[in-house]
């Protein structure tokens, strides 16, 4: 009898441990993205990554990310940056922004950020929220 509760008990401690461990070691390799691409990264929270203050509605996430811009160093002309468990990369190089957003526009066709409204037509047809082929039609009237 003692050997079966000792058994309950062993098992019962590795399931446990095994709820815990296993979202913890996913999350770490999440949050090793940009690490095993070689592009430097800031640290992060290990679950909010690092838009925990504009999660928990603290700051908005335009001073999260003018925040996250200025720790950067000035030879960095990318980061990485982490939004929860997403890897998102923040380009701080003006000629790189407009490398990607021109020059390189076939291979950015849509943006993943989408923060549409029924309400705000205006801010529909942002540059940064606008999707194909609107974008492009917008891009190429922008860039005359």
């Amino acid at each position: 009898m003692a050997i079966l509760i000792d058994c309950v008990l062993l098992d019962t401690l590795l399931i446990f441990s095994s709820l815990f461990a296993t979202p913890y070691l996913w999350l770490k390799w999440k949050h090793s993205y940009w690490q095993r691409r070689g592009v430097r990264a800031l640290s992060a929270h290990w679950f909010f990554g690092h838009f925990k203050d504009a999660i928990l509605m603290r700051k908005s996430a335009g001073m999260v990310l003018g925040e996250l811009r200025r720790q950067a160093t000035d030879e960095d002309d990318i980061i990485g940056i982490y939004i929860l468990h997403k890897p998102y990369l923040l380009v701080r190089n003006p000629e790189l922004i407009k490398q990607i957003m021109i020059k390189d526009f076939h291979l950015f066709p849509n943006h993943h950020f989408d923060g549409r409204s029924n309400s705000d037509k205006v801010s529909n047809w942002s540059l940064f929220i606008i999707k194909n082929p609107e974008w492009r039609q917008l891009r190429d009237f922008a860039s005359g």
